[in-house]
């Protein structure tokens, strides 16, 4: 059995849990929601922290990027929760014993639902990018962000960044995925991978609060991108580099490390 295999059969188990239903329900209702607090902010008091994100720069980029940076926590929690259950779930059901009969390599099934996970999660980002950014066109317009004559970020630029922001996420959002895929190798039992990744990931952000090491840690970079774009299209002069050059170099070292240990603890792993 092929790679492209398991992708159809965790299709197939996706598409029928109550558990995808329900994040794309909340993910459509939040959006809808953020939406249209964000929109109607010189109505709000400002208490609400994410209204920052909007005023005082109203844009489409702007708006769009405001909205998808609302609900990436959210969307984030959803995916370690599924990502560090994933096999787990497998094995604690004793359904995964029965997957491998099926002339399927371990490290196969791995690199699967790794391929999987990422695909799932880019969907929702790409779906909510593209409705957000039609929304925030409407409402708000593309244009050249300039002070007085100079034009810090043309509209071709913030369209070109704006995409760019979107794909830069894949390496971290990479590294997360294999890092709960590599917990969920390790247990056998649901809570005790949530546990041990949602753990690992507040260590390392106590970590990224430090100066020092901050750049060593993946959780300094989740949300980097969209970070950055949102700078860009609120008005400061940012470039890419050389941060981009750090995260791209420190996601992909974990990327593999988790990937590589996530294959080996699988490969000797006995299937309850």
């Amino acid at each position: 059995m092929k790679i492209s295999n398991v992708l159809k059969a965790e299709y197939e188990i996706y598409r029928k849990s109550s558990l995808v239903k329900f994040i794309s329900i909340i993910t459509f209702s939040l959006s809808v929601l953020f939406g249209f607090i964000i929109f109607h902010s010189s109505s709000f008091t400002g208490s609400l922290s994410f209204l920052a994100l909007m005023k005082g720069y109203e844009n489409g980029f702007n708006f769009s990027i405001s909205l998808i940076y609302s609900i990436f926590n959210i969307l984030i929690f959803f995916m370690i929760v599924t990502a560090s259950t994933t096999v787990s779930d497998e094995a604690q059901k004793g359904t995964l014993r029965t997957i491998l009969v099926k002339r399927l390599k371990r490290r196969e099934l791995i690199f699967g639902k790794s391929i999987f996970l990422l695909i799932c999660f880019f969907t929702l980002i790409a779906i909510i990018s593209l409705l957000s950014l039609a929304v925030g066109g409407i409402l708000f317009g593309f244009s050249d962000i300039s002070e007085k004559n100079y034009i810090i970020h043309s509209n071709l630029s913030l369209f070109y960044n704006y995409f760019l922001s979107l794909f830069l996420m894949i390496f971290p959002i990479s590294a997360l995925i294999n890092l709960c895929l590599f917990f969920s190798v390790l247990f056998n039992n649901n809570l005790m991978s949530l546990i041990s990744c949602f753990g690992v990931n507040f260590i390392f952000y106590i970590f990224t609060e430090l100066d020092f090491y901050k750049y060593l840690f993946l959780t300094n970079y989740i949300l980097y991108p969209l970070k950055a774009f949102q700078k860009m299209a609120q008005g400061l002069p940012l470039v890419w580099s050389p941060q981009i050059w750090y995260m791209i170099i420190v996601t992909v070292i974990y990327l593999i490390g988790f990937l590589v240990l996530a294959v080996i603890f699988f490969r000797n792993k006995e299937i309850p």
